[in-house]
C-alpha cells in the first residue's frame, strides 16, 4: 500500500481512510466492465452466426421497449428490498441465466439457435446496462460529492482495465470457443458478489448519513434510474 500511496499521490489525492473503499470500487468497476466486455463479443458473434448482422436493429427496438419495464420493476422491488440484497439476487439469476444459455447452445439444435442467440443478445445488453448503472448507484452511496471529485478517476482506472482484460479474453474466443466465454463472465459475475458485500458491509454505516436511510424506504423513482441511464457515458456506450 505505501509504494502505492507514493505513485498515486502526486497526481491524485486519497486521503487517510479513503484507500480500502477507493481500491474495492474501482476493483468493482474492474470486474463490471471485464463482464461486459467478455460477454458482448459472445453476444454479437452468435447472434450474427444464427440471425445475421441485418438483424439486429429487430433486437435493439426491442431492447428499447423492455428496458421501461424493467425499470419498472428495479422501482417496484427498490421500495421493498434493500438494494445488497437487490444487487445480490440479480447477480446470482445472471449466473444461472448465463449457465441456461451455454447449456442451450451447446445443444447444437438448428431449429432453437436463432430464438436462442435472439434472447441472449437482449439479456446480455439489459444485464450489462443493469450492472453498469448498480456500479454507479453504489458509487454514489460510498462517495459523498466532495470525494467523488477527487476519486472517480482513479475508480474509473479499474474500468480502463476491465476493458483490457475484457477484450484480451475475449479474443480467446477461437481456442477457448465463443459458448466459454459464458462460464468466464460467470466467474467474474461470481467475483462481483463477493466484492460488493464486501463493500457494502465496510461502509453502510456511511449510507444514513447520506439519505441512503431514505432511499431504502422510499426506493428510487422512475426518473432517477432513467437519469442513471442518461447521465452514464458507459451505460449508453452499452446500449
Amino acid at each position: 500500500m505505501p509504494s502505492l500511496e507514493r505513485f498515486v499521490r502526486p497526481i491524485m489525492e486519497i486521503r487517510r481512510g479513503e484507500w480500502s473503499k477507493t481500491i474495492l470500487m474501482a476493483l468493482y468497476f474492474y470486474l463490471t466492465i471485464t463482464a461486459y466486455y467478455v460477454l458482448k463479443p459472445a453476444r454479437n458473434s452468435l447472434y450474427i452466426n444464427y440471425l445475421g448482422a441485418n438483424r439486429i436493429p429487430d433486437a435493439i427496438l426491442l431492447i428499447a421497449v423492455i428496458s421501461y419495464f424493467v425499470v419498472l420493476v428495479y422501482t417496484h422491488y427498490s421500495k421493498k428490498i434493500e438494494h445488497n440484497k437487490i444487487v445480490t439476487g440479480f447477480l446470482l439469476i445472471s449466473i444461472g441465466c448465463l449457465l441456461f444459455f451455454r447449456w442451450a447452445f451447446q445443444l447444437q439444435s438448428h431449429a432453437h439457435a436463432p430464438l436462442i442467440s435472439f434472447l441472449f443478445f437482449i439479456w446480455v445488453t439489459l444485464f450489462s446496462s443493469i450492472i453498469v448503472m448498480q456500479f454507479w448507484v453504489l458509487a454514489n452511496d460510498v462517495f459523498d460529492s466532495q470525494a467523488a471529485k477527487r476519486l472517480y478517476g482513479f475508480v474509473g482506472s479499474g474500468g480502463i482495465w476491465g476493458g483490457i482484460t475484457g477484450g484480451f479474453i475475449a479474443m480467446q474466443a477461437k481456442q477457448l470457443h465463443t459458448e466459454n466465454l459464458l462460464l468466464v463472465a460467470c466467474g467474474y459475475i461470481g467475483l462481483m458478489i463477493v466484492i460488493y458485500n464486501i463493500i457494502w458491509h465496510r461502509e453502510e454505516h456511511n449510507f444514513v448519513t447520506r439519505g441512503m436511510e431514505k432511499r431504502i424506504e422510499d426506493g428510487y423513482t422512475q426518473r432517477q434510474l432513467f437519469s442513471f441511464f442518461k447521465q452514464s457515458k458507459y451505460l449508453l456506450l452499452v446500449l
